[in-house]
């Protein structure tokens, strides 16, 4: 019998294999093995079925794993021949969190963007939620790279926050949401009036 598979080649890491294996000949059934390179022991490194569809974790989340699966077809009495496949694991990009910021009306917040762990290719796209403050927009950056926006109170006597939603991403693999807020201050007024 001879073997067709159809797989993803990369997948991020907490994702499922979803490796379908089917034969052009009647009745096959198949068996597999696996080698596996920082890639958590609950993978099974063996089985037959024809849909291997398991989540792979890395155990070392700074750096990238592999898998290597050699499928063998059996029908009628004969053993086809193997096919193997490779498949990477890549890791997903993390943002450390920050406390909640605060700044006075019409100052600039500034914030510097790195992943944990640090790769220079990570690119990060954000969205904003405010609150009686304008200035803040959405927007992405590669790399480390810096949000420098001026905001300002809409209200100027009354406080307002900005949250960011900032996500990174790399080799199509997103990293959890982490949300960085601001709170944006009015400046006092003396209350004084008429003539000094």
């Amino acid at each position: 019998p001879s073997i067709i598979v159809s797989f993803t080649p990369s997948i991020c890491n907490g994702a499922y294999t979803d490796i379908n294996v089917t034969s052009d000949t009647p009745n096959t059934t198949f068996t597999w093995a696996a080698t596996t390179s920082n890639i958590n022991n609950s993978y099974l490194l063996f089985g037959n079925q024809t849909n291997i569809n398991q989540f792979v974790f890395l155990e070392n989340t700074v750096t990238f794993g592999s898998i290597t699966l050699m499928i063998t077809p059996f029908a009628n009495g004969e053993y086809g021949s193997p096919q193997i496949i490779n498949i990477n694991v890549n890791s997903s990009p993390n943002l450390p969190s920050l406390a909640t910021t605060s700044i006075c009306n019409h100052e600039n917040y500034y914030l510097s963007i790195n992943s944990l762990p640090i790769y220079p290719n990570t690119t990060y796209s954000w969205t904003v939620t405010a609150n009686n403050v304008i200035g803040a927009t959405a927007g992405s950056g590669q790399g480390n790279f810096v949000i420098n926006q001026q905001l300002s109170l809409l209200f100027p006597d009354f406080s307002g926050s900005v949250t960011y939603h900032i996500t990174p991403s790399l080799n199509g693999c997103n990293g959890t949401t982490v949300n960085y807020t601001v709170i944006v201050n009015p400046i006092p007024n003396t209350g004084i009036s008429g003539e000094i």
